[in-house]
This record gives C-alpha cells, structure tokens and sequence, in this order.
C-alpha cells in the first residue's frame, strides 16, 4: 500500500504545515457530522493516514477509543 499523498488529497500542492494537517483531522474528527463515517473502513483508514502523516501513530484510535 502507497503512502497518503496529501497533494492528491486536495488536489494541488499546498504549503501544508503539520499544524494544518492536525487541524484538518481535529475537523474531521471531532465534527458530529462525521459521526455516521466512523463505522466506515475507509473513514478510519484516513484518520489513520493523516495522523501517521503528523507523527502520531501510536494515538491513532484515541479520540475513538474514548467515546
């Protein structure tokens, strides 16, 4: 499996800083819009991405596991 390339993602090349890229999951993350894509496998597939992206393996299922 290919690493998450975040210019795909967005579709241009962004000056993304790791402060926007956590920014960007905290969205994704803590929206109660998202809510119904958290049993989705692909949801968490790019949580999971993002979150590698910044550093933060070991953290990957935090803010699931504590709901």
């Amino acid at each position: 499996m290919r690493g998450l390339n975040i210019d795909k993602l967005f579709g241009y090349s962004p000056q993304l800083t790791k402060e926007d890229i956590k920014n960007f999951v905290n969205a994704v993350v803590e929206n109660p819009g998202f809510e119904p894509l958290k049993k989705d496998e692909r949801y968490n597939l790019l949580v999971k991405k993002l979150k590698e992206k910044l550093g933060e393996n070991s953290e990957c299922n935090k803010y699931r596991k504590s709901k």
